[in-house]
């Protein structure tokens, strides 16, 4: 009877384990990846981040993924109906559709796109219950694999983290180690002060730490943290450039200008592309002027030479002792009165009033003296 009681015991007991774990494995939940949308860019990095993509979802813990060959070839299928295209994840009618055809919860969309300050990685969720978007994060790197991996990691626990804080109840630790003292810490944006290497006991989920200080450049990542689990994370600060304080040079005299260095054979060595020498304009020799008034028909001054418009004054010639300078004769000028037209201008005025004289008094004899009248009657 103690036996049958045992046995019956020990039943129970392995039921009731194995429907504690099966309880446990129901608890992660199946989710697809969809294929990553990729502009600007060799459509082989879409292809390896999705790679980085699905490893990080089974490293947290939470997910079930649907694999990627399954996921291509329903996907396929669907295309052939009209029913996924481009831009499915817009409608949330067809995230449903899509999200029951791969039997999946959860989508994880992802797209990289290169723009002028580098390269955009975002990635978003959708729920397939109710066809609408759950969380979206975004990430600027590199063009480098190792920068894109990181960031495609960051993405990828950042939109996890409500799912993983839901499904995955419990307490764990988490530890920032520096060794500058004086550092903040700041989780997930939240300022924390001066508290680096201190233990904190958090939720399970994702965080995001950063370090900063002042003249060093800020640390950055992105973890997760599990129930049960402890993580630590050791922050190393870089200085910002040279600290050294800048020496400024005492103001000299201007230097006069240093000559081009030359070798004993009399050629010019070679110099780095920093060493720039001014050079110095070369005389020009007697030859190369009168080539070149030749050829311009211009004519310059010589140095000291006084051109004619430049003369004030003209030096008198050496005479010997009791003589004169005989000065110039002048030759006669001619007067007005001198000329023909004059005469012949007087000439004409003469007769013109000699004329008018004459018949001035012939009118004046032919007039009578007296008076008279006259009266004329019409009958």
């Amino acid at each position: 009877m103690l036996r049958k009681a045992g046995t019956f015991l020990a039943a129970v007991l392995v039921f009731l384990v194995c429907l504690g774990v099966a309880h446990a494995k129901a608890k992660k939940v199946r989710v697809a990846i969809l294929p990553v949308k990729v502009k600007g860019m060799p459509a082989k990095v879409g292809k390896d981040l999705g790679r980085v993509v699905m490893r990080e979802l089974r490293d947290i813990g939470v997910f079930r993924v649907v694999p990627g060959k399954v996921t291509w070839r329903k996907l396929k299928r669907l295309r052939k109906r009209k029913i996924f295209s481009s831009k499915c994840i817009e409608k949330p009618k067809c995230v449903r559709t899509v999200g029951r055809a791969l039997r999946s919860k959860v989508i994880f969309f992802m797209s990289v796109s290169k723009e002028e300050g580098g390269v955009n990685v975002s990635m978003r969720t959708y729920d397939v219950k109710s066809g609408k978007e759950v969380r979206d994060s975004s990430e600027l790197a590199s063009e480098e694999s190792a920068d894109l991996e990181r960031a495609t990691r960051w993405v990828a626990r950042r939109v996890s983290s409500p799912m993983l804080t839901t499904l995955a109840k419990g307490k764990g630790r988490l530890q920032v180690n520096c060794e500058e003292p004086a550092a903040d810490l700041y989780l997930n944006g939240k300022n924390f002060g001066k508290r680096t290497g201190k233990s904190f006991k958090v939720s399970s989920g994702v965080f995001d730490i950063q370090v900063k200080l002042e003249g060093f450049e800020s640390f950055h990542d992105v973890v997760v943290v599990k129930p049960g689990q402890k993580q630590m994370v050791d922050a190393e600060l870089e200085l910002k450039g040279d600290t050294r304080p800048v020496e400024v040079a005492a103001v000299t005299p201007k230097e006069p200008a240093v000559e081009e260095p030359q070798d004993k054979e009399g050629k010019k060595p070679d110099l780095p592309p920093w060493a720039v020498f001014e050079k110095k304009a070369e005389p020009k020799s007697q030859k190369t002027e009168e080539k070149t008034e030749a050829a311009t028909g211009e004519k310059k001054e010589a140095k000291g030479e006084v051109m004619p418009w430049q003369q004030i004054t003209k030096s008198k010639a050496y005479l010997p002792d009791g003589k004169k300078e005989e000065e110039p004769v002048k030759k006669d000028e001619t007067r007005f009165y001198e000329t023909w037209w004059f005469w012949t201008v007087t000439a004409v005025v003469v007769a013109g009033a000699g004329g008018a004289a004459t018949w001035y008094f012939l009118l004046r004899e032919e007039d009578t003296s007296g008076y008279g009248s006259a009266a004329i009657n019409w009958q």
